[in-house]
């Protein structure tokens, strides 16, 4: 996975604090998938045409009509080899359709899932961030620190 930071692009005080608080959630779980939606979506496009492209879907029909011409064939031996060998390249050719298919389906399910996660971790992110901003301003009106310097209330991820 590539690091392309970890998506916040507002430039505020509690930026600091949220990246605090996804560093930590990195150093327990992981690294965190990309969340590139761009790069999805362009790769789901790509593979759909890839899976919907009549070459791909209509391969298995194409080899049905080759094989038939070979069905009044006088060579019975060789007929049958060649008939044989067509039919597994048809099986092999509805099983390559419906795999692209499915997998572009499991490809547009994870661009709505990353999606999804990004847009409400962006809402959620940007309401907690108004309410740190109004919740500091309101202390620092006060003249309420934490002895450290730390605004009260935001936990040990400011101070790590």
């Amino acid at each position: 996975m590539r690091d392309n930071g970890i998506g916040f692009t507002h430039q505020s005080d509690t930026d600091t604090f949220f990246e605090k608080v996804v560093r930590k959630v990195e150093d327990d779980f992981g690294k965190l998938p990309n969340g590139d939606v761009i790069k999805i979506e362009k790769a789901y496009r790509s593979w759909f045409d890839f899976a919907m492209n009549p070459t791909i879907t209509d391969a298995h029909d194409r080899i049905l009509v080759i094989s038939d011409h070979f069905i009044d064939m006088d060579d019975a031996a060789h007929r049958q080899e060649i008939q044989n060998r067509l039919n597994q390249l048809q099986t092999s050719a509805k099983t390559v359709a419906f795999a692209a298919q499915y997998l572009s389906e499991a490809i547009h399910d994870y661009f709505d899932a990353t999606n999804a996660l990004g847009m409400s971790c962006a809402d959620r992110i940007n309401l907690h961030e108004s309410r740190v901003g109004s919740t500091r301003e309101a202390w620092t009106a006060a003249g309420e620190t934490h002895p450290e310097g730390r605004y009260r209330g935001l936990g040990d991820f400011q101070g790590s």
